[in-house]
């Protein structure tokens, strides 16, 4: 959730517009050292999460794409319970023409949703890979030979 928020907050700023491609790197300078001890603030790691964020709202039918196919995910298990209840309570101030967090991202690590990104043409192929990774607990290994082979 914390990456869609970042992603969602470079966009709306729309920081490198205005100030040049560096305040990206400034950004994550200042993020890694606010949080020392915490991962993942490289600046390329930052244009990922802008990238994602802005992939998954450049098509208009992406929120309903998403609800179909959380529709269709069987969320049986204790853990998948325990999370999705966390990530629905309300804890991002979202505009309401904003796509909300989809909860089910929320199961899916981090270097899996860069991956399915980068290879995934749209929203609905990328979400057919989110539904795979979800059900079937692949790994990254995994996931990415699914979508080498395009199953």
């Amino acid at each position: 959730m914390f990456n869609w928020q970042l992603g969602r907050d470079l966009v709306v700023r729309k920081a490198e517009e205005k100030w040049g491609t560096g305040i990206v790197n400034k950004v994550s300078l200042d993020l890694q050292a606010e949080f020392p001890e915490a991962k993942g603030f490289s600046a390329r790691n930052l244009w990922f999460m802008k990238q994602w964020y802005v992939f998954y709202t450049s098509e208009s039918n992406a929120s309903s794409l998403i609800s179909d196919m959380e529709a269709h995910i069987d969320i049986h298990s204790s853990k998948l319970k325990q999370v999705a209840s966390e990530i629905a309570e309300p804890k991002l101030n979202q505009l309401d023409s904003e796509l909300m967090f989809p909860a089910i991202f929320a199961f899916v690590p981090w270097k899996h949703h860069v991956l399915i990104m980068q290879k995934s043409k749209s929203v609905g192929e990328a979400l057919f890979y989110v539904q795979r990774t979800v059900e079937g607990n692949l790994s990254r290994n995994t996931l990415d030979n699914i979508i080498r082979v395009g199953i």
